[in-house]
């Protein structure tokens, strides 16, 4: 449940003591950002302390900046940052507004974990806000919001039990991992074969990210996924166009296509023709 209702910003702070505790908060928060002041970060110049973040949109869009590349950051993303990076996050001028969780961790084993992390999933990872995850930073909110962490121990502990948390949620999908997608994918789309199928689809099916599923499924078959369900929904259309007298607009309603135009530009595009002439034999059908 979203428990933001305004801006909220914490900061601990404690003195200074030997103990080099493997986590430790550094801050956390829910803030809603508009217009009305500038509002971007550049994770190369924000000093060099070691930091890591995790920052969860609820609401409005931000604009992520990575490595030179640009990426919307949508409601149910989380941006899962270094510093210092070379990265910029901001409210960009399209959005009216971009409410989200944050919380930055440090600590020699807490950022070697979430690094690690990060490396096996991505920078940007999609959560439900009823994951354990986001559960996790409405209780360290509700504990800071009631003074409950008057010390490093806690803090520390909070700081750990929020890494170990986000590891949990990365083993959600193990047993994809083990089995490989493509049964996943093959049992989606044929079960799902009259309905725009999307990667975005498959991608919550599995339990991953977007961005970790597309780059997983690439590695397992040499194939975008996009490019993978287009070749499962034509060579279904090719069993209709072979077998049956169905209509061409029935068939591709049938595969999951907007309409029968649409289905003819991508038919053609795979196979280099149209598909009312492959019915007909008129040319040698092409395959990809």
């Amino acid at each position: 449940m979203n428990i933001c209702t305004g801006n909220e910003r914490y900061h601990p702070f404690f003195p200074k003591h030997s103990w080099n505790l493997p986590a430790m908060l550094f801050n956390a928060g829910c803030e809603e950002r508009r217009h009305d002041r500038p509002y971007e970060f550049n994770g190369l110049q924000r000093g060099n302390r070691d930091l890591a973040i995790f920052q969860y949109t609820l609401d409005g869009e931000g604009e992520l900046e990575f490595e030179g590349t640009r990426y919307r950051v949508l409601p149910g993303t989380a941006m899962l940052l270094t510093i210092p990076e070379n990265h910029c996050y901001r409210l960009p001028d399209h959005s009216e507004y971009w409410k989200y969780y944050y919380i930055s961790v440090e600590g020699r084993e807490a950022m070697h974990l979430f690094r690690e992390f990060r490396r096996r999933h991505h920078f940007l990872m999609d959560f439900p806000m009823d994951s354990p995850v986001i559960r996790r930073i409405e209780t360290l909110l509700a504990a800071l919001r009631n003074h409950e962490i008057a010390d490093r121990p806690t803090a520390s502990r909070f700081a750990y039990d929020f890494i170990m948390t986000l590891l949990s949620s990365g083993l959600d999908s193990a047993g994809v991992r083990s089995n490989g997608l493509l049964p996943l994918v093959d049992q989606f789309c044929l079960d799902h074969m009259a309905q725009p199928v999307t990667v975005a689809d498959l991608a919550r099916k599995a339990g991953l990210s977007f961005w970790h599923f597309s780059r997983k499924f690439k590695k397992e078959t040499g194939e975008s996924p996009h490019d993978y369900i287009m070749k499962l929904k034509l060579e279904y259309a090719l069993r209709l166009l072979q077998n049956t007298g169905e209509p061409i607009k029935a068939i591709s309603y049938e595969c999951g296509f907007l309409d029968q135009s649409h289905f003819c530009k991508v038919f053609r595009r795979f196979y280099g023709e149209t598909p009312e002439n492959f019915r007909h034999g008129i040319v040698p059908l092409q395959t990809p």
